[in-house]
């Protein structure tokens, strides 16, 4: 327990996407309900806060991706240490990151050194690629609690202690109170085909995919009238990016604010960024086109040390390419477009990716998966 001596467990959280920040605030409700006395603080967003984690800084809020964020290198420097200085003082008694191995590799090499335990939850995915990682995930955490079935073996076959607790999105999903039919409320027929666009939850991710999707849908829509068009949005700040990109298209696409979820169950087909949001449709057994955009470079380096198949969890998962995904180092809306047609207009295409989406379903939805973290993250902390 931390060097205070007191009985209050402190766990300190770390994420800089909106997923992560969903996925540490079902934890630290598991956590709280074990442990009424648990005390939260970490780096994450508006959910981890809701859930009463203290907030040293919202990262979600970041305008880039880590990885794309090298000219903010000064700022993110000065909160690692402003976040050291706060362990010196406020001593967890374990150090849970997830995913964003940039900012929380550091963080945990100065938590070892303190003492702290480390217990990465969802780790980053490098049996796709960054492989020359797992030493240090070997060095470094003394625990990896892993969401996908098959990570289960690949790390324990590396020789580093890890439990497979499942997926947290099929925990919640089911939880959430959704509204009616989108058809209804943009004012279509029940027959009317809707087509999301999901272009990521980031500023970066905006900028590189709006515009393949967009361009996509137009092409899609001279080709089938029929089909309308809306936009996920999980942040209003995103808002005005979205609709600038949108701006001059010839489509209307409605962006629906934290309504992504009815879109994803209620869409025939989603033009879908690379990500978590594949799950979501898994959970929806919602057809899907995958799109990952990358610059030259990136493209370049991606696939030098890529190590997976595909890139789209869906298709990770399924070991085939289930739903079509394009990795792009340019925009290519002619393929995307295509792809969805296939899908839009051929209803035998459509039934198989939904029954093939269903069955994927089953073996993945494993209920438990916060309770099995909260779980392990208070075993280690205890250890």
């Amino acid at each position: 327990m931390n060097d205070e001596g007191a009985d209050n467990l402190r766990v300190f959280f770390s994420t800089t996407d909106h997923s992560g920040d969903q996925h540490a605030a079902a934890v630290i409700e598991a956590i709280r309900a074990r442990r009424p006395e648990a005390e939260f603080a970490g780096v994450g967003g508006p959910c981890m806060a809701q859930a009463g984690c203290r907030l040293l800084v919202d990262a979600t809020q970041a305008s880039a991706l880590w990885f794309h964020a090298l000219r903010d290198a000064p700022r993110w420097i000065r909160r690692v240490r402003a976040i050291r200085r706060f362990w010196t003082e406020w001593r967890p008694d374990v150090f849970v990151p997830i995913d964003s191995p940039g900012l929380n590799f550091p963080l945990a090499k100065r938590a070892r050194r303190l003492g702290i335990g480390n217990v990465y939850y969802i780790p980053p995915q490098v049996w796709a690629w960054g492989r020359w990682r797992l030493r240090k995930l070997r060095r470094l955490f003394k625990r990896l609690l892993v969401a996908l079935p098959f990570e289960r073996d690949f790390y324990g076959n590396r020789g580093l202690a890890v439990e497979y607790v499942g997926h947290p999105l099929f925990d919640y999903l089911p939880k959430r109170t959704l509204t009616a039919d989108l058809h209804g409320q943009l004012g279509l027929g029940p027959d009317e085909p809707i087509a999301g666009l999901l272009p990521g939850s980031r500023r970066q991710e905006i900028r590189r995919h709006m515009p393949i999707l967009r361009d996509a849908a137009t092409i899609i829509r001279e080709r089938r009238p029929d089909v309308r068009f809306a936009v996920g949005a999980a942040d209003p700040d995103l808002v005005p990016e979205i609709e600038a990109a949108l701006k001059g298209a010839g489509i209307e696409s409605p962006v629906l604010i934290d309504r992504t979820l009815e879109l994803m169950r209620d869409a025939r087909l989603c033009l879908v960024a690379s990500g978590t949001a594949t799950l979501q449709l898994v959970h929806f057994a919602t057809p899907m086109v995958v799109v990952y955009r990358l610059n030259w470079v990136e493209w370049l380096m991606m696939t030098a040390v890529k190590r997976s198949r595909f890139i789209g969890l869906v298709n990770v998962l399924a070991g085939r390419e289930l739903a079509p995904e394009h990795v792009l180092w340019r925009d290519d809306p002619e393929r995307v477009a295509a792809s969805a047609l296939a899908v839009l207009t051929d209803d035998a295409a459509h039934q198989r990716m939904t029954a093939d989406l269903t069955a994927l379903r089953e073996t993945i939805d494993q209920p438990g998966a916060v309770d099995r973290a909260a779980e392990a993250i208070i075993d280690a902390a205890e250890s």
